[in-house]
């Protein structure tokens, strides 16, 4: 990306996989864009839901367009779900 573009968007994708032997339950996806000094500038979540144990489930989250996410150049990914 350049800094001077403007409506910037930023497309995150990736697959959450199930490793463990019981279903990991209203698992979610948290998005953190940061800057290169590790400022963020953006954050998201994304809902993926059950997954089943020795599966994988795609997740995909966009932000923008925006002007401030030409700043863009990290992004920071944590999952959480209810077991």
């Amino acid at each position: 990306h350049h800094n001077e573009t403007t409506d910037t968007s930023v497309i995150v994708t990736g697959t959450v996989r199930n490793t463990g032997d019981g279903p990991a339950k209203a698992v979610f996806v948290d998005v953190a864009l940061q800057d290169r000094d590790n400022r963020t500038i953006d954050t998201g979540t994304v809902r993926v839901g059950t997954v089943r144990p020795g599966t994988r489930q795609q997740f995909f989250l966009r932000f923008g367009p925006d002007r401030g996410l030409s700043a863009f150049e990290d992004a920071g990914i944590e999952l959480s779900s209810d077991r």
